[in-house]
């Protein structure tokens, strides 16, 4: 079994609902314009085991094309997939220059995403919700820091993701966090 870690970034307050325009501002700080989407009605619950027949999944595709088809299939949950170039390549980079492998043991969060919808982060041992809102960033990949609070600290301390922080808090007025989730 393979464990694949996630880092989200998210605002405190689990309630924001951002605009199709908060998501365009974003998808522009990171200098995206085509993305992967996929789209369904399952939330994010890990103990839901319901197959949802009307998941579905677009690749090179505009927001607005996915925004389009979220609205099309009424669904709960849109997963925006982010390509691994220019700022969100350099942050990843930054991310393993910044933390020493002794701390990020085999774990290399390069890929990035947006959850639009409910999310949980959940305790890997106890089950335990540590985190839920209904928009995030995610940085993940396979792989397991040692101790994933020691990791959050330092992964906390980075200037990329400080100037991510920044334009969020600036743009929406609500204060962002972080969190850590192994699966």
């Amino acid at each position: 079994m393979s464990l694949y870690t996630i880092v989200r970034i998210h605002p405190a307050d689990s309630t924001l609902q951002p605009s199709e325009e908060f998501i365009k501002e974003l998808l522009e700080f990171f200098g995206v314009s085509k993305i992967e989407f996929a789209t369904g009605n399952a939330d994010s619950h890990p103990d839901d085991d319901e197959e949802d027949e009307d998941l579905f999944f677009l690749e090179g595709v505009t927001l607005e094309e996915s925004f389009r088809a979220m609205r099309n299939s009424n669904a709960a949950v849109m997963h925006l997939g982010l390509p691994f170039e220019g700022f969100l390549r350099a942050f990843a980079h930054s991310i393993s220059e910044s933390i020493p492998p002794e701390i990020a043991g085999d774990f290399v969060p390069w890929v990035t995403g947006i959850t639009l919808g409910n999310w949980y982060s959940r305790d890997y041992n106890t089950d335990e919700v540590l985190a839920h809102g209904n928009f995030c960033i995610k940085k993940s990949g396979n792989g397991c820091p040692p101790n994933m609070a020691v990791y959050l600290n330092r992964f906390n301390t980075n200037p990329e993701l400080q100037k991510i922080i920044t334009f969020l808090e600036l743009q929406t007025g609500y204060k962002w966090e972080t969190s850590i989730q192994l699966t």
